[in-house]
């Protein structure tokens, strides 16, 4: 799932160099919430008898996770899981086996939104350090193409929003051919988009030297040594990105057949079932009707009342094992106490699952007789609620001095005696 375009990866057959084929497909955003999209997608390939049995997704654990599970459940989709972007490409490679003897790599991924960097263990799949920057995209790249068009005079400033994003996919699809090609000259509503691979260049490399000392301070605070970096995302396909970094670093840099869709084949690697019970419940209850909500709500309802009365049955239990004489009403005796627990049939017993019929009765254990000692005194008997208590009679009020005053309504009021002042002297 990205910015500019989603790309759909299904497993298939095995081919010739590769272990895994796929069948791969790309939708466009083109102005819609690529988390919208990305639902709407899964909700029509899984309406349709397609045989797909389980859903992956790959994306970056942030804020685009909680966004994208909000528009899945908008489509009452379930089966489906999440896959961190990283976890996805990894699962790719160890089917491949494109990293084969790197223990630790660097991946670069430059994609329409911005550049993450993450020093991974390919072995334990542990990242050993992050860094993100959205300062570095694609779609700058693209404005760039698009301003120095508009200032060389090949094309006329759009005149609404529409006209600035035709502009943009025009500069897109001249930066992805040059990528392959040393010149494009392609046709934009305002005129023709002319540029050349080398000018291109010239017009990125202040930004990828940026993103290349990006990775030089992130590899340097690793806590392992990297020994290669993998490039991946659609930048990956930029000539200049990998010269650049190969340059800077003096690493190994692997460039993979399709970049721009690693985490979509990894994700479609990962993906497995989910519970389609679960995921039929969660749907309803979170966006179905409202009778149906409120009918799951009843339901648990019952269930924690139910719950509720079997906790109380081993109250009562435990109650009589302890030879209370009763829990609504009443003081503990001394006598003990029998209660008849044999239930009729399909009745509640107060056990636990129920107590079968023809069992004898619980009777409690009579508590054991008080022991006799000579020694110590008698004590007084205690005083219960059930007694009469008479309160001790309060203290007389104290006797006013010649300070009190006493005024109807308030308590005396006390004047403090003030020390004598000393005789003043005048010289």
């Amino acid at each position: 799932m990205g910015m500019s375009a989603i790309h759909m990866a299904r497993p298939g057959s095995a081919s010739s160099g590769h272990p895994v084929n796929f069948n791969l497909q790309q939708v466009d955003v083109d102005g819609h919430r690529p988390e919208d999209l990305t639902a709407e997608i899964i909700g029509v390939a899984l309406a349709g008898d397609n045989g797909i049995d389980a859903t992956a997704i790959a994306c970056r654990q942030d804020g685009r996770a909680d966004a994208l599970r909000t528009a899945l459940t908008q489509e009452r989709l379930g089966n489906y899981q999440l896959v961190p972007e990283v976890l996805a490409a990894l699962e790719l490679f160890a089917a491949t086996g494109e990293l084969n003897g790197y223990e630790c790599v660097a991946l670069y991924d430059l994609g329409s939104s911005g550049l993450s960097i993450s020093i991974v263990d390919t072995e334990r799949k542990i990242v050993h350090g992050a860094e993100r920057s959205t300062q570095i995209n694609g779609r700058a790249f693209d404005a760039m193409i698009g301003e120095g068009q508009i200032a060389s005079g090949r094309l006329a400033l759009p005149a609404d929003p529409s006209g600035f994003a035709s502009l943009d996919r025009v500069c897109r699809e001249a930066k992805e051919q040059l990528s392959t090609s040393t010149a494009v000259a392609l046709p934009a509503p305002e005129g023709l988009v002319l540029l050349s691979r080398t000018d291109f260049e010239s017009l990125i490399a202040p930004m990828i030297e940026g993103s290349a000392r990006m990775l030089r301070d992130t590899v340097a605070r690793a806590r392992k040594p990297v020994e290669a970096i993998v490039l991946i995302g659609g930048g990956a396909r930029i000539p200049l990105v990998a010269t650049v970094l190969r340059n800077m670093m003096g690493l190994p840099v692997i460039v993979p057949e399709g970049p721009e869709t690693v985490a979509a084949r990894g994700a479609a690697l990962l993906a497995h079932p989910v519970s389609r019970r679960r995921a039929w419940q969660d749907s309803r209850e979170t966006s179905g009707p409202r009778g149906v909500a409120e009918k799951i709500r009843r339901r648990r309802e019952l269930t924690s009342a139910a719950i509720a009365v079997g906790g109380l049955g081993l109250l009562v239990v435990l109650g009589l094992s302890l030879g209370t004489s009763s829990l609504f009403g009443g003081g503990s005796d001394n006598k003990s106490t029998t209660t008849n627990t044999t239930p009729s049939s399909g009745a509640f017993s107060g056990l636990p699952g129920g107590q079968p019929a023809g069992v004898a009765p619980i009777v409690a254990p009579p508590p054991p007789p008080p022991v006799a000692t000579t020694s110590a005194p008698p004590e007084a008997p205690a005083v219960t609620w059930d007694e009469e208590y008479e309160a001790p009679a309060p203290p007389p009020p104290p006797r006013p001095g010649p300070n009190t005053f006493s005024v109807p309504g308030l308590p005396p009021i006390v004047v403090p005696t003030l020390p004598p002042l000393p005789p003043l002297r005048f010289p």
